[in-house]
């Protein structure tokens, strides 16, 4: 019988609320990602992952469900035929989403172990351990299960490896990109609150964007050479959290420009058959670059962050110890008096 205070604790309303919000932004994920898919399951980036994995990373694993069930309703929708062998179909479903699931769950839980349960993101080792178990092996795992479970239910394996390859990378280079963003957005709020600082970075991500589409669709050298000290100011002004936002709008601009058909781009000249393999390349070693500079352009800035909190800290354990030291004296005091009190009218009824 399962222990209703256990179920209490588990199904709170926090949960609740945390849960819904996680499925409607997951879900919204899967057709986001879809608008900037060059044909059908050619996707450059799979957000989801990304979404999948900051989710557990902010939330915790009791939002496994959100993500369980959103895989389902996408795949429900777009790629299960019910004409066929429903029993397979719908063990079909849950396989696929079970595998999406553990996706994350194997990204979070291998991190959190190898980083002492600590910020994935706070030092250079941290960061090396999220990217490599967070995003990578993670993916890995979706990738080759998913992709045979997939092949197995479509039955077509002619296709296994370059889907793999999509996959893999698609689930990589989200993960790289999403899930630093949401890390850094639960932290780090000044650079939305802060009107003047919020305008200077919209204002310089819109410059980042003009020399973006010379270099995209001339291929000049003179914008990127622009483009990379332009990224390190970004970086350092911004911290974690405008990098996290510079990489999400580079990926969005470079998409946009990458499935304009109509437009020429470096990527579509030098590898007509498939551009998107190179770029997804680019975007994840850019991603990656971006985060371990962010990191140590920042690490002085959150050792002195980390000291000023923990010396707010111990002002307020102090404080609360002055206040039960001051108390406990009052209390030793009121007792006293109460024995004398009582002692006094022991000896009045005495006599």
């Amino acid at each position: 019988m399962v222990d209703r205070y256990l179920l209490k604790s588990y199904f709170t309303k926090n949960w609740l609320y945390a849960t819904i919000i996680t499925l409607a932004i997951y879900y919204l994920s899967f057709h986001f990602g879809k608008l900037f898919a060059l044909a059908e399951g050619d996707t450059i980036i799979w957000i989801p992952s990304g979404i999948a994995l900051a989710a557990f990373f902010v939330f915790g694993t009791k939002i496994w469900i959100s993500i369980f069930v959103g895989v389902m309703l996408f795949n429900i929708q777009n790629f299960i035929d019910f004409e066929k062998n429903i029993l397979l179909t719908t063990l079909g479903l849950v396989g696929i989403a079970s595998i999406n699931t553990l996706q994350g769950l194997i990204g979070y839980y291998y991190t959190k172990l190898l980083t002492n349960n600590t910020d994935p993101l706070k030092n250079i080792y941290n960061t090396l351990i999220f990217i490599i178990f967070g995003a990578f092996f993670a993916s890995l795992v979706n990738s080759l299960f998913g992709v045979a479970l997939f092949s197995y239910f479509k039955d077509d394996w002619n296709s296994f490896f370059s889907t793999f390859l999509s996959w893999f990378l698609g689930g990589s280079a989200g993960i790289l990109i999403f899930t630093p963003l949401f890390i850094n957005l639960k932290k780090e709020c000044i650079l939305i609150t802060n009107k003047v600082k919020l305008i200077e970075f919209i204002s310089l991500i819109l410059l980042l964007y003009f020399l973006i589409n010379i270099f995209f669709t001339t291929g000049y050298f003179f914008p990127a050479a622009l483009i990379i000290p332009y990224t390190l100011f970004l970086i350092m002004r911004f911290n974690k959290l405008g990098t996290s936002i510079m990489v999400l709008f580079i990926y969005f601009f470079s998409a946009i420009l990458l499935k304009d058909t109509t437009i020429p781009n470096i990527f579509s000249i030098d590898y007509p058959d498939n551009p998107v393999i190179p770029f997804i390349f680019l975007t994840i070693i850019f991603s990656i670059t971006s985060l371990f500079l962010s990191v140590i352009f920042t690490n002085d800035k959150n050792l002195k962050a980390d000291l000023i909190e923990k010396n707010i800290e111990l002002n307020k354990w102090n404080k609360i110890t002055i206040d039960r030291e001051k108390r406990t004296i009052e209390l030793k005091n009121e007792v006293n008096d109460l024995l004398k009190l009582q002692g006094k009218e022991k000896k009045y009824f005495k006599n």
